[in-house]
């Protein structure tokens, strides 16, 4: 996976910085990047599609439904992703299409539980002519 995103210094919780060149990319590299803070995403199978569509009233708002969204399925269905494919519905919704297995924390790895995507300090932008995504998630 090319490294699309990075970690943020905070005291408590975890925090990522992301980015891409379009508004889909971003949303696909934050969908991968919270996958990799879970578990090793190379040991994660295409084994399943499942499919979703999220919207919300701005930006943040949308990030922060898709991002949730991976985190019901985990907790419902037991289910991460290595893939994502992603299409805008307008401006503040989509449809995603994400690719992956039921976790196995054996095989997969697992390295941090994430319980919650937070509001704080939550930015989604563009700077310097990309797009940008600033998270903070409760572990």
């Amino acid at each position: 996976m090319e490294k699309c995103y990075r970690n943020l210094d905070h005291t408590a919780d975890l925090g990522i910085e992301i980015w891409g060149e379009s508004r889909e990319a971003l949303l696909i590299h934050a969908s991968m990047a919270l996958s990799d803070q879970m578990t090793d995403v190379t040991t994660v199978k295409p084994k399943r599609e499942v499919e979703w569509s999220v919207k919300g009233e701005s930006p943040e708002e949308l990030l922060m439904a898709q991002l949730q969204e991976i985190l019901f399925h985990l907790d419902t269905d037991g289910m991460i992703f290595s893939e994502f494919r992603i299409s805008l519905r307008g401006l503040n919704a989509i449809k995603c299409l994400a690719y992956g297995e039921t976790l196995d924390r054996e095989r997969h790895h697992f390295k941090t539980e994430i319980k919650a995507v937070t509001y704080h300090r939550l930015f989604v932008g563009e700077e310097e002519g990309r797009w940008v995504a600033r998270v903070i998630f409760d572990v």
